[in-house]
């Protein structure tokens, strides 16, 4: 195991990513990465949203089957998500968009790329699943 492995395995939630690339990011990278567009009312009203969602345990029931597939972009996907993309990524980590689509393509999961990606589209295309353009994104 890598010892970055062992540093992801510790971080629980975003603000443990936030900390870990401040840490290391320029920052004029990690302010573009971190921040929001314009007055970032967008952003804010995304966390807002975010800050009312609860997570409910519930103990002694039966989770040996669960469906988290959902059907969208024309097609069904493992889970109800889509990486999204990030204009740039390749500078903020060496064949970083490679890298993201293949996770996505790991999860079953759809990934859209970014109009200022530095990797071409046959590269991505590449790396994920057979994937058929719509609208600039790959589901």
């Amino acid at each position: 195991m890598m010892a970055s492995d062992s540093r992801f395995r510790r971080m629980v939630g975003v603000e443990d990513f936030r900390r870990a690339a401040r840490r290391r990011l320029p920052r004029i990278f990690f302010d573009y990465i971190d921040g929001g567009a314009s007055a970032e009312t967008t952003l804010s009203a995304n966390l807002a949203d975010f800050d009312n969602f609860q997570l409910l345990p519930q103990v002694l029931r039966d989770v040996s089957f669960r469906q988290l597939q959902s059907d969208f972009l024309g097609g069904r996907h493992a889970l109800p998500i889509m990486l999204g993309p990030v204009g740039s990524l390749g500078l903020f980590r060496a064949g970083g968009e490679a890298a993201s689509f293949r996770a996505a393509k790991a999860a079953v999961i759809p990934a859209c790329m970014s109009s200022f990606a530095p990797a071409s589209l046959p590269c991505l295309r590449r790396c994920g699943p057979n994937w058929t353009p719509r609208w600039r994104c790959w589901g």
